[in-house]
Formats: C-alpha cells, sequence, structure tokens
C-alpha cells in the first residue's frame, strides 16, 4: 500500500515538474538589476552589492546541488568522475569568463564618476552569476519516477523560481525552508 501512495505523489508531482518552460518570468539584464536599484541614488551601491552576494549564493548553491546529484546519481563510476571533472573544469572557466567580462563592463563606463562603474560591474556580476545558476539546475538530470527524485526535481525547480523572481530576501532559499518536503528534511541551506 505503501509503493502506490508514493507512487500517487510522484504522479501528482509530475504536471509541476517535468517542464521548465512555463515560467513567466526571465532573468533580469544588467540594466534592469541596475534600474532595480536605482530608487535610491545614495544606496544604489549597497543594494547592489546585496544582489551580488544573493547572486553568488545562488550559484554556489547551484553547484553544490549539481555535486550532490553526481555523487548519488545512477551511472557508472566512470561516467559519474569524468561528468564531475567537467562540471569543476567549466565552473572554473566560468570564474574566468565572468572576470574577463564584467571587467569589460566596468572599463566601458569610461570616465563615470563616484559609484557608476562599480555600479556597472556588480550588476554584471549579478546577471552572470544568476544565468550560470540557473544553467546548472537546469542541467540537472531528469530522475527516474519515484517520489523521491519527484521531489528533487521540484527543489530544483523552485530553485530556478527563486533566481528568477524579484525576491527581496537577505536569503534566496528562505521560500524553500517554509515549503520543505513533509516527509524530508532539505539539504540545502542559506548560505
Amino acid at each position: 500500500m505503501s509503493k502506490i501512495k508514493h507512487s500517487i505523489y510522484a504522479i501528482s508531482l509530475i504536471p509541476s515538474s517535468i517542464s521548465y518552460s512555463q515560467e513567466n518570468t526571465s532573468l533580469q539584464t544588467e540594466f534592469e538589476i541596475r534600474e532595480m536599484c536605482s530608487y535610491d541614488k545614495a544606496g544604489i551601491r549597497a543594494c547592489l552589492e546585496e544582489k551580488q552576494t544573493i547572486s553568488e549564493q545562488a550559484l554556489r548553491q547551484a553547484e553544490m546541488e549539481m555535486q550532490a546529484m553526481l555523487a548519488k546519481w545512477e551511472q557508472d563510476a566512470s561516467h559519474i568522475n569524468k561528468s564531475t571533472q567537467q562540471l569543476n573544469l567549466a565552473n572554473e572557466s566560468y570564474k574566468k569568463f565572468k572576470k574577463d567580462q564584467c571587467d569589460l563592463a566596468y572599463l566601458l563606463g569610461g570616465s563615470a564618476i563616484g559609484n557608476a562603474l562599480d555600479v556597472r560591474q556588480l550588476a554584471c556580476e549579478t546577471e552572470l552569476n544568476n544565468r550560470k545558476a540557473e544553467q546548472l539546475l537546469r542541467l540537472y538530470p531528469q530522475p527516474t519516477l519515484n517520489s523521491t527524485s519527484c521531489f528533487e526535481l521540484q527543489k530544483i525547480n523552485n530553485l530556478i523560481r527563486i533566481i528568477r523572481s524579484n525576491h527581496q530576501s537577505t536569503s534566496p532559499f528562505a521560500f524553500l525552508h517554509s515549503h520543505a518536503h513533509p516527509h524530508k528534511t532539505a539539504t540545502f541551506s542559506a548560505l
């Protein structure tokens, strides 16, 4: 009887978990991020620093989720090792790309004064971190159909929604803690 309940629960999660394309929101661009923080000219830098910190947390969380998935992935060890090595290589390449791209954004500010150059760089880093985090989460392999793996996929979908939202909380994962699976302890934390 327990297997039937788990199967019914897993099937009930499918419509909300299968398609990533149903999202109405899109990731904010560098310009939109700067605009969102421009309500207070004196506090624009602090606002962008907070958004950049949150985006770094989201990226670290996405990287940890992918590492955790690879650790319990039901594939042969050589494939898991190659995938883990490639993930690490991709993460290192991303760091170099982000530095080069955001240095360019900074320099294209020209002879701007005050915080203007830093504002461009912080917004650039925020956008790229959010894009990379979502991209990693979307690479998450589709699980086999059972209640645990469907919960994992639902958790990934929730992380993507948080990254895409205009969530103003200091923790991008606060929403997840209040919606934890009733039979599982959330395996992620606010960083």
